[in-house]
């Protein structure tokens, strides 16, 4: 249904934009239970439960009521919190009481309307964005040959496979391409340099092109009528929103820098600050709002005061990579315990990490 490891961000979205009695049905033709749906959760935008708050995961969760209620007379729902999540949200006991108290609000508040299946127009609307945007993400990702070139060298990718910092292997075989990469190391690269792509690459371009495909002000307002009226395509913009905030265009240049090929880096830096623009504009079009996270303003301040402090980790990141590529024997081993404490510090100051 869509590329698992390296999705574009409205790949596995809209897949939970699927009815939930289609779901059921189809389920059922192949002897599955559907009714215990267990989401996994990462960071918020990288897997598709998100955030715990109930605007949020309204979508999804009167799915977990619905199916366990009908078949089972109690609701069941399972989630998994990746493991360098953990002590973030349960080592002090106060936060890890806040946090279990968000789980059970959105679930039951989730749970309590009577929800309907959202238009039909909202559904047709939705698959031509996500096939616009899954067209524009793999024009850059797997059609440009050179893209491999760019992320190679435009991102510590390499460095990330070497130091083995996550519990399995960066590539599930011993290859270079693309599809061999885990999801995991292929996100946390992106956020590492700043581009943060895999979240919102190829959305500019498919609200775009939804708007000029009919008559303008009626494709607008219908997409703001589904922003509005319509959690799950909410959900998706302020995720959106959210990544593109942590995202730095003037650091993401200084890491284009380090592609050999000054002309090729440039190119496609160059493609992927145009539609980050593109994004940008559009979705202040959408959501009607002045800036990124215009409707959400407490998330908005606490990532702008957080990125100055990250800030300057980036750009340490950056200097270190460029001796650790040309270093030897012990210059190189000290060199990869400060990139390790780099790429550490921009991890938890973002805390999208893959």
């Amino acid at each position: 249904v869509f590329d698992e490891q390296h999705r574009p961000g409205l790949g596995p979205q809209r897949l939970q934009a699927v009815p939930h009695h289609v779901r059921l049905q189809v389920a059922a033709l192949a002897g599955v239970d559907l009714h215990h749906l267990g989401p996994g959760r990462g960071d918020p935008l990288r897997v598709p439960a998100g955030r715990l708050i109930p605007l949020q995961h309204r979508h999804l969760a009167p799915q977990l009521h619905q199916g366990a209620l009908e078949q089972r007379g109690l609701p069941r729902a399972g989630m998994t919190d990746q493991g360098e999540m953990i002590s973030d949200r349960y080592l002090e006991p106060r936060t890890a009481h806040r946090h279990l108290e968000q789980v059970v609000n959105a679930v039951l508040r989730a749970g309590f309307p009577v929800n309907q299946p959202p238009p039909e127009t909202f559904l047709a609307l939705m698959a031509e964005i996500a096939a616009t945007a899954r067209r524009c993400y793999r024009e850059l990702i797997y059609d440009d040959p050179e893209f491999l070139v760019y992320f190679r060298q435009a991102t510590p990718i390499a460095e990330i496979s070497r130091l083995r910092i996550g519990s399995r292997p960066a590539s599930r075989r011993k290859s270079d391409r693309i599809e061999d990469l885990r999801a995991i190391p292929w996100v946390f690269s992106w956020m590492q340099s700043r581009h943060t792509i895999p979240g919102w690459f190829g959305l500019g371009s498919a609200l775009e092109q939804c708007i000029v495909a009919g008559e303008p002000n009626e494709r607008l307002n219908l997409l703001r009528r589904m922003y509005r009226n319509w959690p799950f395509f909410h959900t998706l913009l302020e995720n959106a929103q959210m990544i593109m905030s942590k995202a730095d265009l003037e650091i993401a240049r200084e890491y284009a820098e380090l592609v050999d090929d000054q002309a090729l880096g440039q190119r496609i830096f160059g493609q992927i600050e145009a539609e980050f623009n593109r994004t940008v504009a559009h979705i202040r079009l959408v959501c009607e709002v002045e800036d990124l996270l215009g409707a959400q303003p407490v998330l908005q301040r606490a990532i702008r005061q957080r990125n100055p402090y990250v800030d300057p980790l980036s750009y340490i990141q950056l200097e270190v990579l460029r001796r650790l590529r040309v270093a030897e024997g012990e210059d190189q081993e000290a060199l990869e315990t400060a990139i390790l404490m780099a790429i550490n510090g921009i991890a938890a100051g973002l805390k999208n990490t893959g």
